[in-house]
């Protein structure tokens, strides 16, 4: 598993109604063989995550690929 097929299944699994009028603009700057840099953005009802770096997210969150898959693993 990759962090890249990680972050696009978020979009897939998002749950508007729980997400009820948050908005954010995550940026996850995941480093490893297994990692990239991701931006998860959550708005009117949508959730989009795209690759890259996002200058303008309002919180960044940086990480090894093996830590980030083991707290997506359990």
């Amino acid at each position: 598993m990759d962090c890249r097929t990680l972050f696009h299944a978020m979009a897939e699994r998002f749950d508007p109604v729980a997400a009820g009028d948050w908005t954010a603009t995550i940026q996850f700057n995941v480093s490893g063989p297994r990692g990239g840099d991701f931006t998860v953005a959550v708005g009117d009802g949508v959730c989009t995550v795209t690759e890259g770096d996002d200058p303008a997210a309002t919180s960044r969150v940086a990480v090894a690929d093996d830590t980030w898959l083991g707290i997506v693993d359990g």
